[in-house]
């Protein structure tokens, strides 16, 4: 796929807190690999990560996984056949059906593992669950998506998010907030785009303090919080750095 040597990029260099985080990470398998396959984007890595990375065909085999399919299908119904329309269905209500963690009183652990089907059962899920939910959705609905880690430029705080490829070009969707962050022309910025232009700041604080209320009046209060890096400080900061990996379903059926 690239002539490039990855291994600097994978999983590494991130700062030295990030990568402490990344290396002590709690959570098992499908989402302990999407942490630890993440590659990190740098300058070096780019061209690769938003050109040949992911495979812009969605290969997923129908029936394969009848629930999320009736899913995406009640979701959509109804919804005009604009992707973007669609996309932003599908990103609302997996952010309101699946409650943060943060929502849940009671045990919430981070290494269950569980297929996106034995996550709606629960109820609730970290931002790397929403995150995956969303993307697996995405694809069922025929539009490619991918995993997206970003960093907080203080090094102590991680998040997750998506990735959808929308109208020839891919898209920054987060399901913990229902957040994506508009550019010019009606177009949706990316996650590279929010990590290298500052020009999307202003605006990306806008949205991400909107969705943050919003979450806590349809979940109650938990994302605002005294001590939440997302309340006291700028949310742009959040994507000081980036990882991206792969999630195609079709290679993670139910098991």
């Amino acid at each position: 796929m690239t002539d490039l040597d990855l291994t600097p990029f994978l999983a590494r260099g991130f700062g030295e807190k990030s990568d402490r985080l990344i290396a002590n990470i709690k959570v098992e398998g499908i989402d302990k690999y999407h942490t630890l396959s993440q590659i990190r984007l740098a300058p070096e890595t780019a061209g690769f990560l938003y050109g040949a990375f992911t495979p812009l065909t969605v290969t997923y085999h129908r029936g394969s996984r009848p629930r999320l399919e009736k899913i995406v299908a009640e979701v959509l119904s109804g919804v005009e056949s604009s992707p973007r329309a669609q996309v932003l269905a599908l990103l609302e209500w997996t952010a309101q059906v699946i409650r943060h963690a943060m929502h849940v009183k009671g045990e919430t652990p981070v290494d269950r593992a569980l297929s996106e089907e034995a996550l709606l059962d629960s109820g609730w899920g970290y931002c790397n669950e929403k995150a995956r939910i969303l993307v697996s959705l995405a694809q069922i609905a025929g539009y490619p998506g991918r995993m997206v880690s970003i960093y907080h430029s203080t090094g102590i705080h991680g998040h997750m998010v998506s990735e959808i490829h929308v109208e020839g070009e891919w898209a920054m969707a987060d399901p913990t907030f229902a957040v994506v962050v508009p550019k010019n022309k009606g177009r949706w910025a990316s996650a590279k785009d929010l990590s290298w232009e500052a020009s999307l700041n202003s605006t990306t604080d806008e949205v991400y303090r909107a969705g943050i209320l919003k979450m806590d009046r349809l979940h109650g209060p938990g994302m605002n919080v005294p001590d939440s890096i997302l309340v006291r400080d700028r949310p742009c900061r959040m994507f000081a750095q980036i990882g991206i990996s792969n999630y195609p379903i079709f290679s993670f059926p139910k098991g």
